[in-house]
């Protein structure tokens, strides 16, 4: 009898491990991965191009060379650095970001109190970033957040909703040089 109650055990715990499928659980992790890698390496693309602008834009260098190499851009400047632009992908869904007439970052539409241009011999020091992070104010959906002390602190933007896609025009979407200049 114990042979027969151990062999019935045995089986219930064999049925079990069997009946579990983790299979499309896996392939939901797996999906789920591919997309943060994803946003996190068009977070690193915004923060990089951001860095460009604030060296383009600090008032001691000039553009003095480029070559284009398929959609990559390589700026070459008046002190020897090199500055590599490339077209992001069409459909993301990120943040505007401009640059007011009188210096200012305009962010998502709203004018920053900072800097962007350099201005009476004084570089502009603040250049923003950016990063993705769940809203709980907002029902845990994702939103863009921007830094504008080095990451030490952060702000939602209050329409930088990240999820969905982009209807916004590229950051950048042509590069022409007329009459000798850039």
């Amino acid at each position: 009898m114990r042979y027969y109650k151990s062999f019935i055990l045995f089986s219930l715990l064999a049925l079990v491990f069997v009946a579990c499928d983790t299979d499309d659980l896996e392939k939901d992790i797996d999906a789920l991965k591919d997309r943060v890698a994803s946003v996190e390496a068009q977070v690193q693309r915004l923060n990089d191009e951001m860095n460009i602008l604030r060296v383009a834009l600090d008032g001691n260098k000039t553009i003095t060379d480029y070559s284009i190499d398929g959609d990559t851009y390589t700026l070459t400047l008046s002190n020897g650095e090199t500055l590599t632009l490339t077209q992001g992908e069409v459909g993301g869904n990120y943040p505007s970001i401009d640059i007011s007439d009188d210096g200012y970052w305009v962010i998502a539409g709203s004018k920053t109190e900072w800097r962007a241009k350099a201005e009476n011999g004084e570089d502009a020091t603040i250049t923003p970033q950016f990063k993705i992070e769940a809203n709980p104010d907002a029902d845990g959906k994702k939103y863009w957040q921007v830094s504008y002390d080095n990451g030490s602190t952060w702000d939602f933007l209050e329409n930088g909703l990240a999820e969905g896609v982009n209807e916004n025009t590229p950051l950048i979407n042509k590069v022409e040089v007329k009459d000798g200049c850039f």
